[in-house]
């Protein structure tokens, strides 16, 4: 059974591998004067409850205020502009602004009493009615959320020196570093790095692969650099890096820099106390995948719900949880709640925006709830939503006025349950994965050098982050001969693809010369020499392949077009629809497309050529006989009029 790693993998098996890692720190650059680094995280809330975030603090720095942006979603017509947003930091009430504003800009600053004892800052949102107004203004749903948080600080911030604190809660970039001409080891470890980190710090913090004439050289906040080496652990040394950039070299070879490299994103690395370990290696659980999960599973142990008004609360049912696709679930869900007694309260239950369960409250505290998933009603990244609406008798929801006491739902994620039955449902596309990869990632390369165009194993770097981000689990990556991806029956990866790939796995879209139709919105059309790159799914009997590659006339054009597809994908990749994404350089940026939209190319208009000629010669038969038919029965049609009047003459003549 899968689980999702708590940021992300509890404590890790540390396992003696003959490996090295070595934490690299190097003197001087650091930020004494103000400093800003984004923060991961974002709030929401809803209706009339609280929620609180942590925000961490840089080691060896003081935080001097936090900015975000405050968005109020309110109903029309609901009088809930006429509340309030209460923002707390830790205990304290900070700051109080009306919700008549959709969207805002707060600077919320942060005083030394206002840190929590671990160096955190706490901030809670909490949406509060208009004196005076009923349920009206809370019953319609309001939504609080804080987004684009930033963390200001000052001060220098503390360098690593193990590698126990060489990744701390908060980072900005990270940059994993390979040779211009990396043995497949190195590659693999690499990509394993990638995962690992982007499954640790979630978007935006940056994960990428560079070579080494791509890496910073001059320290900012939040910045770390992995480099990836081949060697033993005997060959382990420190250095510092220009500019102070704190830099982790992991060292070894075979399987065991992989193993290495793995551990990465397991909190296990914190064990790690002396500036030079030689034995780390993490081993993940064995793989399971289990379609009967409970609620805790995917996050939550218990689902709170209270107060007057509405109040909501939203869990992810993504299918990767379950090691693989679905085509169905069904819910159980198992709670209690506080007797309704004398008020209406019902608990209403979505799936992906639709209605599916509802509920009346009653003097009963047990609560059992059967929701149904069909095939139809199946995405990717399924969410459950719960939504409790409660009125008071008077029909007031004002909080000071003392009238009667509201109703408090608790679900149990432990005893709720999730029953998933395998298939692939109706998604299709970019949408199939993670899911349909059970965990597992195949990553080929045609080529691994940085050879001055395109950097596949950078652009590898970008879908692997993408996918592990949007993965309820650890991928398990590992790199493959690109033959052995494209002859094999696995699902995977394949990038720098060729026409020869795309037409041994008989991808919809080979990369040759090219033509799409017309959309309603805009015109994509291209000439035969015009370069192009695309990143599209093939489903290739019972597997589905990601297809990277690029095609131009004479091979010139296609690193930019290659390069913005890498960034497309790491904007998210649940924000991949349809099946195919290109690149082009009539558009400024890469556009999403369904196979379907493509017209036949030059391979399957001469695949089909001979058996045009037959329709075309069948077509060309009948229409002769036709007219031989038509000749024929001319010619008949005259030799009887001619006999015809011949006989009337005659007769003619004789009287």
């Amino acid at each position: 059974m899968y689980r999702r790693p708590a940021c992300r993998r509890g404590v890790a098996a540390l396992l003696a591998t003959g490996l090295g890692l070595a934490a690299l720190v190097g003197p001087g650059a650091g930020s004494s004067a103000a400093d800003e680094i984004p923060v991961p995280q974002s709030l929401s809330t809803g209706g009339t409850l609280s929620n609180t975030i942590r925000i961490p603090v840089p080691a060896g720095t003081t935080a001097r205020r936090v900015l975000a942006t405050l968005v109020v979603d309110t109903p029309e017509g609901g009088g809930a502009e006429d509340g309030a947003v209460a923002i707390r930091m830790g205990d304290r009430e900070v700051r109080r602004v009306s919700a008549d504003r959709a969207k805002r800009r707060m600077v919320l600053p942060v005083t030394a009493d206002l840190v929590d004892d671990d160096g955190s800052v706490s901030i809670s949102a909490r949406y509060l009615p208009g004196d005076g107004r009923g349920c009206d203004s809370v019953l319609g749903g309001v939504t609080v959320s804080l987004t684009d948080i930033v963390l200001d600080f000052t001060g220098r911030e503390q360098r690593p020196t193990t590698p126990g604190t060489f990744l701390p809660d908060l980072v900005n970039t990270v940059q994993v570093v390979v040779p211009d001409a990396p043995s497949s080891d190195v590659v693999d470890a690499a990509l394993t790095a990638v995962a690992a980190l982007a499954g640790r710090y979630p978007a935006p913090t940056k994960v990428e692969v560079v070579r080494p004439t791509g890496v910073e050289d001059q320290a900012y906040p939040g910045l770390r650099v992995v480099r990836i080496e081949e060697g033993s652990a005997s060959q382990l040394t420190s250095v510092s890096a220009p500019g102070g950039v704190p830099t982790l070299t992991v060292s070894g070879s075979g399987t065991a820099l992989s193993d290495a490299a793995r551990a990465l994103g397991s909190d296990g690395l914190k064990l790690s106390s002396a500036a030079r370990v030689t034995d780390l290696d993490l081993t993940e659980p064995a793989s399971d995948p289990d379609t009967e999960l409970t609620l805790a599973d995917f996050g939550p142990t218990t689902i709170g719900l209270g107060g007057w008004g509405v109040s909501r609360a939203y869990v992810g049912l993504a299918q990767d949880y379950f090691g693989g696709p679905v085509d169905s679930m069904t819910l159980d869900l198992s709670g209690v709640h506080t007797p309704a007694d004398g008020i209406t309260s019902h608990l209403d239950a979505y799936v992906n925006d639709r209605l599916v369960a509802s509920t009346v409250l009653d003097d009963d505290p047990e609560l059992e709830m059967t929701i149904d998933v069909d095939r139809a009603s199946m995405v990717a990244e399924n969410g459950l939503e719960l939504v409790l609406t409660t009125l008071p008798p008077e029909g007031t929801c004002r909080l000071a006025d003392g009238r009667g006491i509201p109703v408090t739902l608790e679900i149990d994620g432990n005893a709720s349950t999730i029953s998933a039955t395998r298939g692939t449902g109706s998604v299709s596309g970019f949408g199939m994965f993670p899911q349909v990869l059970g965990h597992d990632l195949p990553v080929a390369m045609r080529d691994t050098a940085a050879t001055g165009g395109v950097d596949q194993v950078r652009l590898a770097g970008q879908v692997v982050a993408s996918l592990q981000r949007a993965a309820a689990a650890p991928l398990d990556v590992r790199v493959v001969g690109a033959d052995e991806l494209v002859d094999g029956t696995d699902s995977g990866l394949l990038v720098g693809a060729t026409t020869g790939d795309t037409d041994a796995l008989g991808a919809p879209l080979r990369l040759d010369r090219m033509r799409l139709v017309d959309f309603a919105e805009q015109e994509f059309g291209m000439g035969d020499g015009s370069p192009f790159a695309a990143l599209q799914t093939v489903v290739d009997g019972g597997r589905a392949v990601l297809v990277l590659g690029s095609w131009s006339d004479g091979g010139a054009g296609a690193t930019t077009l290659m390069s913005s597809l890498g960034s497309t994908v790491s904007g998210g990749w649940r924000n991949l629809r349809e099946d195919l994404l290109v690149a082009t350089p009539a558009q400024d940026t890469p556009f999403l497309v369904s196979t379907d939209s493509v017209l036949p190319q030059d391979a399957e208009i001469e695949e089909s050529r001979d058996f045009m000629w037959w329709i075309v010669g069948g077509a060309a038969a009948v229409v002769l006989l036709v007219l031989l038919g038509y000749l024929v029965l001319g010619r008949r049609d005259r030799e009887i009029r001619d006999l015809v009047r011949a006989q009337e003459r005659s007769e003619t003549e004789e009287v």
